[in-house]
C-alpha cells in the first residue's frame, strides 16, 4: 500500500513534467520561446520541490517501512 502511494504521486509528478517538455519541443521555434522556458523552468522547479517534501514527508511518516528507502 505504501509503495503504491509512493508510486502514485511520483508518476502524477512525473507526467506533469512530460507534459512541460512537450510544450517546450512544441514551441522551440516560436516567438516568445525564452519567456516560455522562463515559467517552464519555474513550473519544473515547483514540481521538483513538491516531489522533494513529498519524499521526505513519506520518510518521516513511514521511518521503519522499507518502502522509505525508495526515496
Amino acid at each position: 500500500m505504501l509503495l503504491n502511494e509512493f508510486f502514485r504521486s511520483t508518476r502524477k509528478n512525473e507526467r506533469q513534467v512530460d507534459s512541460l517538455e512537450m510544450l517546450l519541443m512544441d514551441r522551440q521555434d516560436s516567438a516568445g520561446y525564452s519567456e516560455l522556458t522562463e515559467k517552464i523552468d519555474a513550473a519544473f522547479r515547483q514540481i521538483w520541490e513538491r516531489q522533494r517534501s513529498f519524499e521526505m514527508a513519506f520518510i518521516n511518516k513511514n521511518p521503519k517501512s522499507l518502502a522509505s528507502w525508495l526515496c
